[in-house]
C-alpha cells in the first residue's frame, strides 16, 4: 500500500519512527496530513492505539479514508465513512479497488478545505482580510487599528511599512491594538510594505526594515519581501521568490507567504503565460499556507482576471494537494 501511494504522494506511517518521542511525532504527522487511511481488520478495529489515532485525526479535521482488508465491521463511530474493500488485494496498482482509493484521495486533497489551521487559530475559507494601509485607508493606520478593536475582524492585513514609519507613540499603540485583536481571535497578516513604499515613491524601504518590523509586530503570518519587477524567466522567478521566503522566515517564527508579481516583456506587456507555471513550482517547493498574487496584475477587467485565476487554479490542481491562493485585494479562495 505504501509503495503504491508513494508513487504519487508523500506518505508517512509509524514505521518511519526510529527514535525519540513517538507519541509527539505521531500527533505532528496526523495534524499535518492531508488525509489519513485507517486499515480495518479484526485486530485493528479493537486496537486502542489505532482508534485513538483515527479519533485524533477526526478532531483535528483531517479526513479519514478507511480501507478494509478483512470482512469486519467498521468500529463504532466510523461506520458512516465510505470504506474501500481491499479484501484479497494482491498489490496490483491496476486493481479497480485501488483505483477507487486513489480517486478518493485525489478528490479529498484537491478539495478546498473548510478552514486553514494557522498556529492556534482556525481560519474559515473563503476569508476577507480587512486591510489597514497609509495609502488606502481613510483613517490613519494607528486610528484604523484602534477603531477595529470595536468590531474585531476574522483576519487583518497591516503593512510593515506603516508599523516602521509611524511615530513611536502611534507605533506602540498599534502594537497594543494588534495584540488585543489577536487575543480575541483575529488573525494578523503582516504585509511586506512594498505596496505603500512604491505608491509613496519611497526608495529607502528595504528588506532590513521589514525584518525590524517583523521583530516588533504581533502577527500570525507574514508576506515575504517581494520583487515588484520580477525577471521574465520562470526559473529565475522561482529562485528569487524561494530565496526571499527562506531569508525572511529566519526573522520570525510564523509562516511566511510568497508573493508572485507578474513579469513583463521589453515592451512592458504582462507575460501572463509565465504566471501559472511559476506559482505552481513555487508552491511545490515551499508548500506555503497560501501563495499571494496581486489581483490588479492579472489582467484588465473582471473577466480577464477571472480567466487568469482559472489558469492559475488549473495549474495548482496538478500539484496533488490543495494550494490556497491569496488574492492581494479581495480574498483567499
Amino acid at each position: 500500500m505504501v509503495d503504491v501511494l508513494s508513487a504519487r504522494y508523500s506518505v508517512w506511517w509509524d514505521q518511519d519512527i526510529h527514535a525519540g518521542d513517538y507519541r509527539a511525532e505521531i500527533e505532528r504527522q496526523l495534524k499535518s496530513a492531508k488525509c489519513v487511511i485507517p486499515v480495518w481488520c479484526r485486530f485493528s478495529r479493537t486496537n486502542q492505539n489505532v482508534l485513538d489515532e483515527a479519533g485524533f485525526a477526526t478532531r483535528h479535521h483531517v479526513p479519514l479514508l478507511p480501507i478494509r482488508i478483512e470482512p469486519v465491521d467498521s468500529p463504532i463511530g466510523f461506520g458512516g465513512l465510505h470504506t474501500v474493500d481491499l479484501i484479497g488485494w494482491n498489490g496490483e496498482q491496476t486493481d479497480p479497488c485501488i483505483q477507487d482509493l486513489l480517486r478518493n484521495i485525489e478528490s479529498t486533497i484537491l478539495a478546498r478545505p473548510e478552514a486553514l489551521n494557522i498556529g492556534d487559530k482556525r481560519l474559515h475559507l473563503p476569508v476577507f482580510f480587512r486591510s489597514v494601509s497609509s495609502h488606502e485607508t481613510a483613517l490613519q493606520p494607528a486610528a484604523a487599528l484602534h477603531a477595529l478593536r470595536l468590531v474585531p475582524p476574522d483576519a487583518l492585513l497591516v503593512s510593515a511599512y506603516d508599523i516602521f514609519n509611524e511615530p513611536e507613540q502611534h507605533r506602540n499603540q498599534m502594537i497594543v491594538d494588534l495584540e488585543s485583536s489577536r487575543s480575541v481571535g483575529t488573525l494578523v497578516l503582516l504585509d511586506s510594505g512594498n505596496y505603500e513604499a512604491s505608491r509613496k515613491q519611497d526608495k529607502s524601504w528595504n528588506v532590513q526594515k521589514l525584518h525590524e518590523a517583523l521583530q516588533i509586530t504581533p502577527h500570525d503570518l507574514a508576506l515575504c519581501f517581494d520583487e515588484l519587477n520580477p525577471p521574465s524567466d520562470v526559473d529565475e522567478i522561482v529562485r528569487s521568490v524561494v530565496r526571499s521566503v527562506e531569508r525572511d522566515a529566519k526573522q520570525t517564527g510564523k509562516p511566511v507567504l510568497p508573493i508572485i508579481h507578474t513579469p513583463r516583456d521589453a515592451q512592458g506587456d504582462i507575460l501572463f503565460e509565465v504566471i501559472p507555471e511559476a506559482i505552481k513550482r513555487i508552491s511545490q517547493e515551499l508548500r506555503p499556507v497560501a501563495v499571494a498574487v496581486p489581483e490588479r496584475e492579472l489582467g484588465s477587467g473582471v473577466l480577464a482576471r477571472a480567466r487568469m485565476i482559472y489558469s492559475i487554479r488549473s495549474a495548482l490542481n496538478g500539484l496533488g494537494f490543495y494550494q490556497p491562493l491569496h488574492l492581494l485585494g479581495p480574498e483567499i479562495r
